[in-house]
């Protein structure tokens, strides 16, 4: 770690989520390069060798997903805030029981 105490971690935590200049600014991060910059900074001090792994991210599939609920949504607060502002629409549970989720709680995600 970054050898920090326990006010400090739970303040970045509370100020979050950050850009890369403002965690750079925070402490949360040495330095903000490209990464062809980093590969190439870590080469010269290791190695032609260093292998790097670089599946990392989603898919692009998934991302051009998400980008297009994101425009709808977008379309949808031009057209009707309400609509957005009332969402959710439909759940899979009407309320959720909370002494239940107390008493027993689900520690592991399981598909439906």
């Amino acid at each position: 770690g970054r050898n920090v105490d326990e006010s400090k971690a739970r303040d970045w935590i509370d100020n979050g989520p950050y850009t890369a200049r403002s965690a750079k600014e925070a402490g949360l991060i040495d330095a903000i390069e490209h990464r062809q910059d980093f590969e190439a900074m870590l080469k010269q001090k290791f190695g032609e060798d260093v292998n790097f792994q670089k599946k990392y991210g989603q898919p692009k599939e998934e991302l051009d997903l998400f980008i297009e609920a994101m425009r709808s949504i977008a379309e949808e607060v031009e057209e009707d805030p309400k609509i957005v502002l009332d969402a959710p629409h439909s759940t899979r549970v009407s309320r959720l029981d909370e002494v239940a989720a107390a008493r027993k709680p689900v520690l592991r995600w399981k598909p439906a």
